[in-house]
C-alpha cells in the first residue's frame, strides 16, 4: 500500500477509534450517574418507609393507650386533651426589657441556626411584648381569632391569637392598618414573632 494512502486510512481508523471511545464513555457515565440516583432515590424511599412506620406504630400505640384508659376510666394524657387557658392576670405578665421589639428579637436570631435560634429565644418565650403591627390579614379558628401582619419596617412577620372578649374589635381591623397590641411571646424565629393572649395595647391595665 502507498505510505501516503496508508497514512489516511490509520488517521481514519484513529479518528473512528476516538469517536467511538468518546460515545462509551459518555454511556458509561450516563450509567453510573442513572445508577447512583436510582441508589440515592431507594435509599430516600427506604429512610421515608421508615418514618412512617414508626409514626404508625407511635399511632397505634397511643390508641391503644386511649383504648386501655377508656377501659378503666383514667383520665387522658393532658396533651390530648382540649384545655381551656386561662389568661394571665396582668399582676403576673413579665415583660421584656426596654427597648426589646419583635424586630431586634429577629435580628438577634438572624444567621442562626434552628437549634441556635430555639436556645437564644429561650429566656423570652413566655415574657409579654409591645408590638406595632401592619395588618395583612385577620382569620379565624375554632377557639381564636388571629391577626397575621408585618413589622412596621417591613422586615418581619407577626402571628397574634386573640382570645374571645378581643373579637369584635379584631374583625373591625382592616388591611394596612397599623395597631399596637400586647402579647405573651410564643415562638420566635429569624422571620416571624408568634404572640399569644393578644390585647389592644390600649386596653392594657
Amino acid at each position: 500500500m502507498d505510505p501516503e494512502a496508508f497514512g489516511k486510512w490509520l488517521s481514519g481508523e484513529i479518528g473512528v477509534a476516538a469517536h467511538v471511545s468518546f460515545w462509551v464513555a459518555v454511556s458509561v457515565a450516563a450509567f453510573l450517574i442513572w445508577r447512583a440516583m436510582e441508589w440515592r432515590y431507594a435509599g430516600m424511599i427506604e429512610r421515608l418507609r421508615d418514618e412512617r412506620d414508626s409514626l404508625l406504630r407511635r399511632e397505634h400505640h397511643t390508641h391503644a393507650e386511649l383504648r386501655v384508659q377508656e377501659q378503666i376510666g383514667a383520665p387522658s394524657p393532658p396533651a390530648l386533651l382540649a384545655v381551656a387557658h386561662s389568661p394571665t392576670p396582668p399582676s403576673h405578665r413579665v415583660f421584656v426589657g426596654k427597648g426589646v421589639t419583635p424586630e431586634s428579637l429577629m435580628r438577634m436570631l438572624d444567621g442562626t441556626t434552628y437549634a441556635q435560634a430555639k436556645k437564644l429565644s429561650e429566656p423570652f418565650t413566655g415574657k409579654w411584648i409591645r408590638a406595632k403591627v401592619v395588618v395583612k390579614d385577620v382569620y379565624p379558628t375554632a377557639d381564636f381569632e388571629h391577626v397575621w401582619g408585618k413589622t412596621e419596617d417591613g422586615s418581619g412577620q407577626l402571628t397574634l391569637r386573640f382570645a374571645e372578649p378581643e373579637w369584635p374589635r379584631v374583625e373591625a381591623l382592616t388591611i394596612e392598618e397599623t395597631v399596637t397590641f400586647i402579647g405573651s411571646i410564643k415562638e420566635l424565629s429569624q422571620h416571624e414573632v408568634v404572640l399569644v393572649e393578644c390585647e389592644f395595647a390600649d386596653d392594657a391595665s
